[in-house]
């Protein structure tokens, strides 16, 4: 099983840990301080809660958001969310080819949060993964995947990985053995149903 990393998640860790983590050491210090001096008054549980609140989003985003990617194997291919994960059959795949962010989603329409993240992926070239349809499962998909990881002008996925090119060879590859498993695997039922007719009019001739 082969593993690629979703490069727009990667960044929205990275971008998030740091801000979460000066956060963190600004309410521990704030916290420690009015230990000692008491300028909270009885609202000084608040600030360890907020810094509990950090800590989990630091975790979130440092362990969770990372583990974002699409895992290639022999049967099917698995998109991996920070926490839920959706297996997809190769027969739902129409087509692999190069994308762009562009051809899906003017920067206009991109959200404030969403630009810093997107910005250096914009114009780079990714791998879409053309889809007949999305799965049924897919229909609160926005809910554990970014929106901008579906293409908005055919059904499938805008695969932003650090190496486009090894993605799409491999994810075809798999695919065309995929495929040539299942032709096999129809011949040889074809082929038993045939033995078992010759035999049975050898049987009764």
């Amino acid at each position: 099983m082969s593993k690629f990393l979703l490069l727009p998640q990667r960044r929205t860790g990275q971008r998030m840990r740091w801000k979460l983590l000066l956060l963190a050491i600004i309410l521990l210090s704030l916290g420690l301080y009015d230990q000692f001096s008491g300028i909270l008054g009885p609202n000084w549980i608040w600030i360890w809660v907020a810094l509990l609140a950090v800590v989990v989003m630091w975790l979130y985003y440092a362990l969770l958001i990372p583990r974002a990617a699409v895992h290639i194997t022999p049967a099917y291919i698995r998109l991996q969310g920070p926490i839920y994960g959706r297996k997809l059959s190769f027969e739902r795949i129409v087509s692999i080819s190069p994308g762009k962010l562009d051809q899906h989603y003017p920067y206009k329409s991109l959200g404030l949060g969403e630009r810093p993240i997107l910005k250096p992926l914009y114009h780079r070239t990714c791998t879409f993964i053309e889809m007949n349809s999305y799965p049924k499962a897919f229909k609160w998909r926005r809910w554990w995947f970014p929106r901008t990881l579906f293409g908005t002008r055919k059904p499938g996925l805008l695969c932003h990985v650090e190496d486009w090119m090894a993605f799409s060879q491999e994810l075809e590859s798999a695919r065309a053995r995929r495929h040539a498993l299942r032709g096999a695997a129809g011949a040889r039922r074809q082929m038993t149903l045939a033995g078992r007719i010759l035999a049975e009019d050898v049987e009764f001739s």
